[in-house]
């Protein structure tokens, strides 16, 4: 077992109760920019979006206005509308392409060659024009506020800071907004953000529109294609998000929703399907060791079926078949771990969630990331916005069903989720943390389904993370005697000494007429309700 540091101590948050409207999220500015949008009488997506815009600005290593956003709607008696704002690959670019700038077997990990097109800014108007009650202007007003007066720099934040450093010091742009002096911002200083509050207000009064055509259009492509990148201004001009169906599971007797490809909701339903047959008995150990499992057999066969379902021939019905999963269930070994087939992409922790529940009982569960550290660590020149990098989370292999290709949707981490009871919402949920997300939404819901815990508690109790180098990264207050049984059935284990590495899961339950909030200890998030 190979220890860094130890996880520090994280605080135990206090289950708080609500009557009628609950917000829970990844930062507290923006839960206090939902909270003041429901108070003004906005719909639950008013205060989502105004949320998210906060989260724009005040979560910069996570989110961004040049990131991408997936979010589920619940209003009662209708439908649930899933909206996938995730943004494609550039026509411009190809494996031949990416390989004349040298990209073949591996991604960069940042620059310009890793941009993919925005999708938040679209998607959040798609989400307003469809369910908002408040007028667009209002819903800038706490991002436009902190961009212009500065951001806090929390302690979290500027550890992520810190670590983005190399790349931010890369792009000038960057440079030059996002560091001073060359060096990443200590905890406790103010960063104002001029040339981000000058875009803010441009699309505050234009709109979405103003983002995708016109001149932060035209700004965008210039930079990305100064720096290697691909993005062209028609790229933008012709983005549209998506209205998709979710995919349904039953576990338990509770209907949990998950987003479909390109989004990795397959993964969480493939593992709860397995996990369903254990029954919710056993030693904390074996439900441990099964979670582990369920979850590389559920990654396996993700990267190798998910991807953007309009340019692929993908097939992800084995995943959702509850037969085959019971097939899957046997081969799991309970004294001993397997190999896994396939390892998860990616060792990202960073991305921005919340979820309202306002007075009328709708709910929205939304999800923003432009990838962790600062996506891809360009800024777009002078609009200040910060671009994701998402397209390298497509695979560089020729024939692959998700390999790169003109105007294609990666596969894609951010992942909103609902539950239900019967016809009744349940649960708004998500979870951040990049491939961690699939494994944290298994934990979690075991947690409030099978122990029926608080959801507070459930986001609080300790994480494992299956990652791309096969070791199950873990936290120390599991306690050594589970720790060590997990060793003796073989899995590798190994610390880290940052918590963040395991995401942020944030909750709303309803129970009994109360609305049960639940923010993340190991995030800057809270929850606030009325």
């Amino acid at each position: 077992m190979t220890r860094a540091h130890p996880v520090r101590y994280l605080s135990r948050r206090t289950q708080t109760l609500w009557p009628r409207a609950a917000v829970a999220g990844s930062h507290y500015t923006a839960v206090a920019a939902a909270e003041a949008a429901l108070r003004a009488g906005g719909h639950a997506v008013d205060a989502a979006v105004a949320g998210t815009f906060t989260l724009c600005v005040c979560e910069p290593q996570s989110t961004s206005l040049g990131a991408d956003l997936c979010a589920m709607v619940h209003e009662p008696g209708r439908p649930v509308a899933a909206l996938n704002a995730t943004g494609p690959a550039p026509r411009a670019m190809t494996l031949e392409a990416l390989a004349a700038r040298g990209i073949r077997e591996k991604w960069p990990g940042y620059g310009a060659e890793t941009v993919s097109v925005p999708g938040l800014v679209r998607g959040a108007e798609a989400l307003w024009r469809r369910f908002g009650r408040l007028p667009w202007e209002r819903l800038w007003e706490s991002a436009l506020d902190w961009a212009e007066n500065g951001i806090p720099v929390t302690d979290h934040v500027a550890a992520d800071w810190t670590r983005a450093q190399p790349r931010l010091a890369r792009d000038p742009d960057s440079q030059a907004r996002y560091l001073r002096n060359g060096e990443a911002l200590p905890a406790g200083t103010r960063l104002e953000l001029p040339d981000l509050a000058r875009t803010i207000r441009t699309l505050r009064d234009g709109g979405a529109d103003a983002f995708y055509t016109g001149a932060i259009a035209a700004e965008i492509a210039r930079s990305v294609q100064e720096k290697g990148g691909f993005i062209a201004e028609d790229d933008l001009a012709v983005y549209a998000p998506r209205w998709v169906e979710p995919l349904r599971v039953d576990y338990r007797g509770h209907t949990i929703l998950e987003m479909p490809p390109n989004s990795q909701g397959a993964i969480v339903i493939e593992a709860l399907n397995i996990l369903d047959g254990f029954g919710a008995g056993g030693s904390e150990v074996d439900r441990i060791h099964r979670q582990i499992e369920a979850v590389k057999i559920a990654f396996a066969d993700g990267m190798r079926r998910i991807a953007d379902p309009d340019a692929a021939a993908v097939d992800i019905g084995p995943m959702l078949d509850k037969d085959r999963a019971a097939d899957l269930r046997r081969t799991i070994d309970m004294g001993r771990a397997r190999q896994p087939q396939a390892a998860p992409a990616g060792d990202g922790h960073n991305t921005a969630y919340i979820a309202v529940v306002d007075g009328d009982g709708n709910a929205v569960s939304l999800i923003n990331s432009s990838k962790e550290g600062f996506g891809s660590g360009v800024t777009a020149g002078t609009t200040g916005i910060m671009l994701q990098r998402r397209a390298d989370a497509f695979s560089l292999t020729a024939g692959h069903v998700n390999a790169v290709a003109p105007g294609k949707r990666p596969f894609h981490t951010i992942l909103p989720s609902l539950a239900y009871r019967g016809d009744e919402l349940w649960a708004v949920y998500g979870t951040t943390g990049g491939i961690g997300q699939a494994q944290n939404q298994v934990q979690v819901l075991q947690a409030l389904i099978d122990d029926r815990v608080a959801p507070q508690t459930a986001v609080d109790r300790p994480r494992f993370s299956v990652r791309e180098n096969l070791a199950v990264v873990v936290e120390e207050r599991f306690g050594q005697e589970i720790l060590g049984e997990l060793e003796r059935r073989g899995h590798p284990l190994r610390f880290v000494d940052r918590s963040t590495i395991f995401g942020g899961a944030h909750a709303i339950l309803r129970e009994d007429g109360w609305l049960l909030p639940a923010s993340d200890p190991r995030r800057d998030g809270g929850v606030r309700g009325f």
